[in-house]
């Protein structure tokens, strides 16, 4: 199996460093591709970057051990007084974050525009 590319287009808006997501894997974050997503989340948690929302426009899927790393890297966010957030969620992803309730912890904004 090929290895899963995962690209990330960065910018800041306001306070918050947004990463835009984007799977060569047909859109989803799974097992597959989870070191490289650690490592991108660790790298700019170590940056500096506090607030991070990922814009998700272009994942369609996220299996249970990329939840799992999104509640560690939120933990490690908000123990430093930061979040984690997403914006653009894929209907598919969003009924994953409902059934799971990670909606009552995440902030989820409709569209990046939302961003503050």
């Amino acid at each position: 199996m090929a290895k899963t590319i995962i690209r990330v287009i960065t910018h800041k808006k306001k306070n918050n460093y947004v990463l835009t997501l984007e799977s060569e894997n047909h859109g989803q974050l799974d097992q597959t591709n989870q070191d490289e997503l650690k490592a991108i989340l660790k790298e700019a948690v170590k940056a500096g970057n506090s607030n991070i929302v990922l814009n998700l426009q272009r994942i369609n899927y996220m299996d249970s051990v990329i939840i799992g790393l999104l509640v560690e890297i939120f933990n490690e966010l908000r123990d430093k007084g930061g979040l984690l957030a997403f914006a653009n969620i894929h209907s598919r992803v969003k009924k994953i974050f409902d059934v799971t309730n990670l909606t009552q912890y995440f902030t989820v904004y409709k569209n990046i525009k939302e961003v503050e």
